[in-house]
């Protein structure tokens, strides 16, 4: 018995393997002129941009959703979705189709999310959009907050009875679009609702939130030769949260990070 991806096109099933490798985006997959979006995708964002749904092989057995966008005004489309709080992966055309031999070949060279969309012509003046990733052991907290705008990552540690509501005051103080958790953390639970209900969580591998992998991470991005001269020494739930912030960019921006470059230490007494 042969697949469900037999009877498709060449072309959707290259649309669906890579929709695979993006499950919680919307795939928009260039062809032309334009930005298209199939099946669910397609349904979702013909709702939340009010553009018309229409199907690609209808009157066959596979027919499939199908809406688009025009590719010279994409941004804007992608900063509406990303405002909803849905997470984009942008599909381009790697190679010249006069020149493909056969199916033009196709790849995700960027997903924007919730916190790391960041567009000057697409935001109001002066707006900053912070990413927070946060992890936890028995006594403290360990936290990053990233602005791609300005390139400051600032991490800090909490500890105490009152840690958990320090965090909460951190987070009205930044008010992060976008909170990372390690997978199968309930850290989100621990967070009060009106955090929640302004910031999208998502999950990332949980050994990217290992010292090991953060450690190397963070020197990688700043190719210093050790922490110590950014006081993170001995700040390792702080250093364990950058670690998280910094793989998800790179499995999102998948372009290089060297603006990232200033880190700062936040102490809860402090006043930004």
């Amino acid at each position: 018995m042969g697949s469900p991806l037999d009877d498709l096109t060449p072309m959707l099933r290259q649309y669906q393997k890579l929709k695979r490798e993006h499950q919680d985006a919307i795939l928009m997959f260039r062809m032309g002129d334009f930005y298209e979006m199939f099946f669910d995708d397609a349904v979702s964002a013909s709702k939340a941009l009010d553009i018309t749904l229409t199907a690609r092989g209808r009157g066959t057995p596979n027919v499939a959703p199908m809406c688009g966008v025009p590719y010279h005004a994409v941004d804007g489309y992608v900063a509406r979705l990303v405002r909803l709080g849905y997470k984009v992966a942008l599909c381009d055309q790697t190679e010249d189709p006069r020149k493909a031999k056969g199916l033009v070949k196709r790849e995700v060279v960027r997903v924007a999310t919730p916190g790391t969309f960041h567009d000057p012509s697409q935001m109001p003046s002066g707006e900053h959009i912070f990413l927070c990733s946060l992890t936890a052991d028995h006594e403290r907290i360990g936290a990053a907050y990233l602005d791609l705008s300005t390139g400051d990552l600032t991490v800090s540690e909490l500890e105490g009875e009152r840690r958990w509501e320090e965090a909460a005051d951190a987070m009205e103080l930044f008010g992060p679009r976008e909170i990372l958790v390690p997978e199968g953390s309930d850290l989100p639970d621990r967070l009060p609702a009106s955090v929640r209900e302004r910031a999208v969580v998502n999950q990332v591998p949980e050994w990217a939130f290992s010292k090991e992998t953060a450690t190397r991470l963070l020197l990688g991005l700043t190719g210093a030769g050790s922490l110590t001269g950014y006081g993170l020494e001995e700040r390792v739930l702080a250093v364990r949260a950058a670690g998280g912030a910094i793989h998800y960019l790179q499995e999102t921006q998948r372009s290089d990070l060297k603006h990232l470059h200033r880190i700062s230490y936040y102490d809860a007494s402090d006043r930004l």
